[in-house]
């Protein structure tokens, strides 16, 4: 049986909402959603950010500026937190915005 993976899912519900820029980090846990990113034809540009908060906030400029979703994306952990002060404020001011955390599977954690 050939199925979709999670992360294909992931791809085209971002490709049905309309997203067309997401803003994240580039980490272990995320390799499976780059591999879909590769493979499928989507028209969704990557924007690399050096740390949560500021993928938080480009993602909230972006929706101010463009009208349009701004998705940003934090790893397991640490970084679901650390993305929450850009998400915050920029939910009050009235941007439109995602934000996706994601758990590593068991196997990948430290014992």
């Amino acid at each position: 049986m050939n199925g979709m993976s999670g992360a294909e899912a992931f791809v085209r519900m971002l490709q049905l909402f309309g997203v067309r820029h997401i803003f994240r980090l580039c980490e272990d846990t995320s390799l499976p959603f780059y591999d879909a990113l590769y493979r499928l034809d989507h028209g969704i540009t990557h924007i690399l950010t050096r740390n949560e908060r500021s993928a938080a906030y480009m993602a909230d400029g972006y929706s101010r500026v463009s009208g349009r979703v701004g998705v940003c994306e934090g790893p397991s952990g640490g970084g679901a937190t650390y993305i929450l002060p850009g998400v915050g404020p920029g939910r009050r001011m009235g941007g439109m915005r995602g934000a996706q955390g994601r758990a590593s599977p068991s196997w990948r954690r430290a014992s």
